[in-house]
């Protein structure tokens, strides 16, 4: 009995409803449970005298970065014909990519190389047409089509920018 006289009255347990057992699941405990997201991995390949490929493996944000801009810096400075960015294994992209992105457009053209994207995975070219980033940049379906400098892109034809205009 409550100081107000009330009385509380437990609900008898219904035998038709199990009971719920919940269990917290932590990553020590259960390790498919990741602590946090899969780093990101950036690779490069280099076909002497022609191209440099970037790969990028996982998501691109504001920690991550940074490796994004080493990879893109180095391959920019080797001075290739072209670089091109292997989107495939792209995870995430947003605004701090994409800033990578034209920053280091910016830098090639600045230097004559020319830097194409090639395999961009839908989310990447949502957010490319939103922005209309892709008018900015070579869009290629394939790395094999950016190297052969191929026509076809996943917006229906490849996109020859022209140089940025700061404003």
């Amino acid at each position: 009995m409550l100081s107000s006289g009330l009385h509380l009255a437990r609900s008898p347990r219904r035998p038709d409803r199990p009971r719920l057992r919940v269990k917290a699941v932590s990553p020590v405990s259960n390790p498919s449970v990741p602590l946090r997201p899969p780093p990101l991995r950036v690779t490069n390949t280099t076909i002497t005298g022609r191209a440099v490929i970037i790969h990028v493996e996982g998501d691109v944000d504001q920690d991550t970065r940074p490796t994004l801009d080493l990879a893109l810096a180095e391959a920019i400075a080797a001075r290739p014909p072209v670089v091109v960015v292997d989107l495939a294994g792209l995870g995430f992209c947003y605004s701090v990519c994409l800033n990578a992105l034209v920053a280091a457009r910016l830098d090639a053209n600045a230097v004559g190389v020319r830097m194409v994207l090639a395999s961009p995975t839908s989310q990447a070219l949502r957010v490319l047409k939103l922005t209309e980033t892709d008018q900015l940049f070579t869009l290629h379906d394939s790395v094999r089509a950016a190297l052969d400098g191929g026509a076809d892109g996943p917006t229906g034809l490849a996109v020859t920018p022209e140089p940025l205009a700061l404003r």
